[in-house]
């Protein structure tokens, strides 16, 4: 029993590791300072602050950030508040074009990268959360969410997690929400308020999801603290005080939690760590007046650094297998580009026994065929490679 635990911890370690070379990479918008008018800039750098680099400014009151990493080259999307626009350019500026105009008090928006869509929150006479497509063609603009909007409540932050939606509404006076529902609206309810136990929200502001959990800002003056919470809502805790934390991202492949924080003399900064809130340190204090967005993403694989919700979508069913099960799997990023995409079937001692796909696809859902007939009951493992991403999961073949 001994020898096969530790074929499996080594047969583990090989397939997980793609040997890919990667640098996981922030990017951030600047310019904020209290004025009522600026231009917006947003820069890059690696996540121990080195490398800061201006990717383009001019941006006429840049609000909100969010990238698309699975074309070439890479796409940022951002809020232009001033013009009441959402654009979207290449990292150096260039190609700018118009993905959604005329709507005034954009605030927050995140990317749909597999279904193609860009979700976002507008603060204005009427509060909502809205869809439309992401490259502007054919807008298919949807209202998900609408509320009678007040001069004390905003729609804040918003994040995509596979087919769910989350978003804060923030205010004065005990009313602070986080919401969520899926992407067409259904399934809508209130995830924590101010009489959550273990919450005392004053003004929340960004929010970010992780396969378990959900992260949230509270820069209010009554709070400065980041939470962490379970997605069943349950366990909400603070896993950082004295923090007037704004902007929040996540690296998911180093269980890093990244966010903005207000310095002195209306700077702020960037600031690292680990999930639980420990190791807490300085990545960057220079030249940033108030960051408006941040991202994480890494450099070295072809999708968005959270590859949680690639494998969200790589499942069997049945498993147990009898005779034949289906592998369902996203292969995310835009429909005008293919990816490579293997899956193979490995035995316990790390023999591959079975090709199921070894072709280019389109991004979106596919599907094939596991034929178990020919095999032996047992633990068998089936591991997805899209480009140089690996997910692998656990089958059974039980006869």
């Amino acid at each position: 029993m001994g020898n096969c635990k530790s074929i499996f911890l080594l047969f583990t370690v090989l397939l997980l590791n793609p040997n890919v070379y990667s640098q996981i990479h922030l990017i951030y918008g600047n310019g904020y300072n209290y004025a009522p008018d600026y231009n917006g800039s947003i820069h890059t750098c690696k996540d121990d602050g080195s490398g800061q680099t201006l990717c383009f400014d001019g941006i006429n009151k840049l609000y909100d950030i969010a990238l698309d990493n699975t074309v070439d080259p890479m796409r940022i999307y951002y809020i232009e508040s001033g013009e009441n626009c959402i654009r979207s350019a290449n990292l150096d500026g260039s190609n700018i074009l118009d993905v959604i105009t005329n709507i005034a008090g954009i605030y927050s928006l995140d990317l749909d990268l597999s279904a193609r869509r860009v979700y976002f929150t507008v603060d204005q006479t009427e509060d909502k959360v809205i869809g439309a497509n992401m490259d502007g063609t054919d807008q298919a603009i949807v209202t998900i969410k609408e509320y009678a909007s007040s001069l004390f409540e905003t729609l804040r932050g918003i994040t995509v997690d596979g087919d769910m939606l989350y978003w804060i509404r923030g205010g004065i006076s005990c009313n602070d929400f986080i919401y969520c529902c899926k992407t067409d609206g259904s399934a809508y309810e209130t995830i924590v308020q101010n009489a959550t136990p273990a919450v005392d929200m004053s003004f929340p502001h960004d929010l970010v999801v992780s396969a378990n959990s959900i992260f949230w800002t509270d820069p209010g003056v009554n709070s400065d603290v980041i939470y962490r919470m379970n997605k069943d809502k349950t366990n909400p805790v603070k896993i950082l005080t004295g923090v007037k934390a704004s902007q929040i991202a996540l690296d998911t492949k180093n269980s890093k939690l990244f966010w903005s924080e207000s310095a002195d003399q209306g700077k702020s900064k960037i600031m690292q760590a680990n999930f639980d809130g420990s190791d807490k340190v300085e990545i960057l204090t220079t030249d940033i007046n108030f960051v408006m967005g941040l991202v994480v993403y890494d450099e070295g694989t072809s999708t968005h650094v959270n590859t949680e919700k690639i494998g969200n979508y790589l499942r069997s069913y049945p498993n147990p297998v009898t005779s034949s099960s289906t592998i369902e799997y996203l292969v995310p990023g835009s429909p005008q580009l293919a990816h490579l995409v293997t899956i193979s079937i490995y035995d316990m001692a790390g023999k591959k026994v079975s090709v199921l796909v070894n072709e280019n696809k389109a991004s979106g859902m596919h599907k094939a065929l596991f034929d178990s007939k020919d095999l032996p009951s047992g633990i068998y493992f089936c591991k997805l490679n899209i480009d140089a991403y690996s997910k692998v999961i656990r089958l059974v073949v039980n006869k």
